[in-house]
């Protein structure tokens, strides 16, 4: 028998006898004797029989491993005793997680070997364990997925509602050791592209996998992946690694940690025009170009420039900052022109933004007999052609949160086109649906803080340029966190940053959110 096979059945032998304890012991509340002191007694076999028998049994590995589902219940490993006093309900939790991870020793080695009966059999009996790392480091999940399970890592995710992103643990002593493992922080993402099981990579990441994530030693699973020819063209296909050239370079950082990493400013972009009477886009000549770049080159403790004087052959030409706006001849919307950044707000100007799109086809859209420059809101209602629509903040948060992963595309349901099944494409700034009978322009806008107030303000349409504004920057961000205007423990760390902050048009600071 193996070494692995010996610290099991120890280890099983160890809980069987806490659980056999607690049993007999729960079979005496309500007789005759003060339940203070059965709980009492109770609580000290317990560290007995952990002080006894882990110790003289166990593996060093074991041990931890049993330490850390005691330490939910206040155990101190150092001086092997509970710091907190048993109650009824904690014994019973307590009973109910021991035969849990009793059960979950066979439930891992039944994920390795794909064995769904026995998976499914100990979620339905232990739903809230179906995250935990097992005796050796890795999940349920991890396991199924890196020998290609198919079947059962979608149950896992659909079904048990497992979290596409936990990682491995290390119980071993290896964490005292100079070398790391990288099994240890690896997710089940790792394991597919490692194995180069494409069809579990990519319904991992359709289900919220996060590729950029990093393991021990610091490799991310498109690290994993790198000696598998058809996952590496997977990610080729799928990331955008630039916006202003073309490359086959593969990302291997999200942009909130692209620019942790660079103090200086990262230019990678193109602005251009779009003439309100026309379908076509033009790119802004270089310098135009230069003087727009640096016009968002700011901080949030720095006053924003909202209008740009450009000096054309002709005639002046201004561009409004707020409103992303060419404008000549006295501000007529018919001779004015749309600006967008063909880039990213937060890789190049390190703000958030709002994203707007652009019907130029729909089966019943409407065209006004003459252009607009009123910026529409996303209602049921009829599509009007060639206007912007802003983005709903779920949708916003979307398409934002596509970006910051690089993403060439995405595709979402709008539901004020009746739940229309649309791709948007960040590579070209354009979407439309699969029968190509919706379709139009991408692009974003900045979003704003009162200079003097330091209150976000959400709705750009509602500004002019009379306004005392600076960017809604990532550093304006963090610092609100760290003054406690946000909360800081939420999971999903991008959400908390883009989306909380603006929940409504102004948010009062002085309120936690």
């Amino acid at each position: 028998m193996t070494s692995e096979h010996n610290d099991e059945k120890s280890l099983k032998q160890c809980i069987q006898l806490m659980v056999d304890v607690i049993s007999a012991k729960i079979s005496s509340f309500g007789k005759k004797g003060n339940e203070q002191q059965v709980l009492h007694d109770l609580q000290k076999a317990i560290e007995k029989t952990f002080v006894e028998k882990a110790n003289s049994s166990l593996s060093s590995q074991c041990r931890n491993y049993l330490s850390d589902m005691l330490n939910r219940y206040n155990y101190d490993a150092e001086n092997q005793v509970f710091s907190t006093d048993f109650t009824r309900e904690t014994v019973d939790r307590l009973l109910h997680d021991l035969q849990g991870i009793l059960a979950l020793i066979d439930a891992y080695q039944a994920a390795w070997d794909g064995n769904e009966s026995i998976v499914k059999d100990f979620i339905e009996k232990y739903p809230t364990l179906i995250d935990k790392p097992g005796l050796y480091g890795t999940t349920l999940l991890y396991s199924a997925a890196r020998n290609n399970h198919v079947n059962l890592v979608k149950y896992l995710i659909e079904i048990g509602k497992c979290s596409v992103n936990v990682q491995n643990k290390d119980y071993s002593e290896r964490s005292k050791k100079s070398s790391a493992n990288a099994v240890v922080g690896s997710t089940a993402l790792h394991a597919a592209c490692y194995q180069g099981h494409l069809q579990i990579v990519k319904y991992l990441i359709q289900h919220g996998a996060d590729y950029f994530i990093t393991n021990a030693v610091s490799e991310t699973p498109i690290d994993n992946g790198r000696t598998r020819a058809d996952i590496q063209k997977f990610f080729t296909d799928f990331l955008l690694s630039t916006y202003s050239n073309d490359s086959n370079t593969i990302p291997h950082r999200s942009i909130l940690e692209e620019i942790k990493h660079k103090q200086e400013y990262i230019i990678d972009c193109f602005w251009e025009y779009k003439p309100t009477t026309d379908n076509r886009w033009f790119t802004f000549p270089s310098d135009a170009s230069l003087r727009l770049q640096q016009s968002l080159m700011v901080d949030s403790n720095q006053r924003l420039i909202t209008e740009i004087d450009l000096k054309a052959s002709r005639d002046p030409q201004k561009i409004s900052i707020i409103q992303f706006l060419l404008k000549r001849k006295n501000d007529q919307p018919e001779n004015s022109a749309w600006i967008r950044c063909r880039g990213s707000s937060l890789l190049n100007f390190r703000c958030y933004s709002q994203w707007q799109i652009l019907f130029n086809k729909h089966p019943t859209g409407e065209t006004k007999p003459s252009p607009t420059i009123e910026i529409l809101d996303m209602k049921p209602t009829k599509i009007q052609l060639n206007s912007w629509y802003s983005m709903d903040k779920k949708n916003n948060f979307f398409l934002e949160k596509a970006m910051n992963y690089r993403r060439k595309y995405i595709t979402i349901n709008l539901n004020f086109i009746n739940n229309e099944q649309i791709t948007f494409d960040f590579e070209n700034f354009i979407f439309n649906n699969q029968q190509d009978t919706v379709g139009g322009f991408l692009r974003w806008v900045p979003k704003f803080v009162s200079y003097a107030t330091k209150l976000p303000l959400a709705n750009n349409a509602k500004l002019s340029a009379t306004f005392d504004i600076t960017l809604l920057t990532t550093s304006y961000v963090e610092q609100a966190i760290q003054d406690g205007l946000i909360p800081s423990g939420e999971t999903d760390q991008y959400s908390l940053k883009c989306d909380n902050i603006l929940n409504h048009d102004i948010l009062d600071l002085s309120d936690k959110v």
